[in-house]
């Protein structure tokens, strides 16, 4: 395996040559800026680079790449520059992609139209998604219901991470590459096949509850209307205090801690928009009616231990065989909100995941309006305000 990153300015172009590829076995990841729906150029220059390969990627709310070498670590921080590119080529595993647009279908039917794409002989999938249209839960759902149905019985589970795409703290539009083209309401996955391939997960977010369990009484999906029978939007308000006037970026410094009657860890769903005149919150996940919410918050420290806690969890679980060695990949997908929360400390959160690489890895990765990656107990679910960690590794 080898991996290169690369990244792209409007003042300088690229910053180094385009790496080499092998069609079928290389994967392009271009993370960027969702202003580069506007510009033509960078995006058609890569995707003519890399014909006959896997170009995907999406837009951002910050991205970044890292190389860990021995005793030289060196990193490439939150970058300013609207383009990060990560080549990852294979030696043993292939890969592919299809990609969906809801167009007439919900994300859950979107979920089943992906797992439908699957083959036995493949050993993980790893997805984007627009962050505006598509529900990240029932997404999510629906793709683990159409793997469950597909796989063979006592199977394990298939390796599913990604995560959704962002737009900064505007809220306004996000995108997806589908075949080097940035493309609003779609959904990619990148299906990996070979036994060579070893994929570990992390996935720790550093939140803590606060304040009393509120009862959610009225909610439509992903929209919550009440809380206590009391409009949510104001209670979030109240709250939030003299930080109302910024939502709905301000509301991600305090999400909400939902609690459902599955028995499961309890999940953290942040606001994507606000609806003034409904006094609703709309989240990148379901908030069922019946569930148990609480407000959550965090400490800079907090978050950067959890972001520590994810690429060790990550290193551990690719690790599993002790044939494994050489170089790996790791892709890390953050939530908006942990950037929000961290503001200059944000580098801190990727230095600290970064140090808990093994040398020669590769980190690429970005924040994001949802997180979709395996849980304690190894459950796959929607997160928010996590740090998830995807690591790749290739046997010899």
């Amino acid at each position: 395996m080898q991996a290169h990153t690369i990244t792209w300015s409007p003042a300088d172009g690229w910053s180094a040559p385009f790496p080499g590829a092998v069609p079928g076995h290389t994967l392009v990841l271009a993370f960027g800026d969702s202003l580069l729906l506007d510009m033509d150029q960078p995006l058609a220059e890569l995707n003519s680079a890399y014909a006959g390969c896997t170009v995907t990627g999406c837009s951002t709310a910050g991205q970044f790449a890292a190389v860990a070498k021995a005793g030289q670590p060196l990193l490439m921080r939150l970058d300013p520059a609207p383009l990060v590119v990560t080549v990852v080529t294979f030696d043993q595993v292939t890969i592919r992609s299809e990609a969906v647009l809801l167009e007439g279908r919900s994300s859950e039917e979107a979920g089943h139209w992906i797992a439908a794409r699957w083959r036995p002989e493949n050993s993980g999938i790893f997805v984007l998604c627009d962050g505006q249209i598509v529900n990240g839960d029932r997404f999510t759902a629906g793709l683990l219901d159409g793997l469950a149905e597909l796989r063979p019985a006592g199977a394990p589970a298939v390796p599913v991470s990604g995560g959704l795409a962002g737009d900064g703290d505007r809220f306004e539009r996000t995108w997806v590459l589908v075949d080097g083209r940035p493309v609003e309401g779609a959904i990619v996955a990148v299906y990996f096949e070979g036994p060579a391939l070893q994929i570990g997960h992390g996935c720790v977010g550093g939140w803590s509850i606060f304040g009393p369990p509120r009862k959610v009484t009225s909610s439509d999906g992903n929209v919550l209307f009440e809380l206590d029978g009391q409009p949510a939007l104001d209670l979030y308000k109240q709250y939030l205090g003299d930080r109302a006037v910024g939502l709905p970026a301000t509301a991600l410094l305090f999400p909400l801690a939902l609690h459902t009657d599955d028995g499961g860890e309890p999940v953290v769903r942040t606001v994507l928009s606000v609806d003034e005149s409904s006094h609703s919150l709309t989240f990148a996940g379901d908030v069922p009616i019946g569930s148990t919410a609480q407000l959550m918050r965090a400490t800079s420290e907090r978050l950067v231990d959890a972001a520590a806690q994810a690429a060790v969890a990550a290193t551990r679980t690719a690790a599993a065989t002790p044939a494994a060695s050489g170089s790996s990949v790791a892709i890390a997908v953050s939530c908006v909100g942990r950037r929000l929360a961290l503001g200059e400390r944000t580098e801190d959160e990727l230095e600290a995941a970064f140090e808990e690489l093994d040398p020669g890895t590769v980190l690429a990765g970005f924040y994001s309006y949802g997180e979709i990656a395996p849980a304690r107990g190894g459950r796959t679910r929607l997160h928010n305000q996590t740090m998830t960690m995807t690591v790749f590794r290739e046997q010899p």
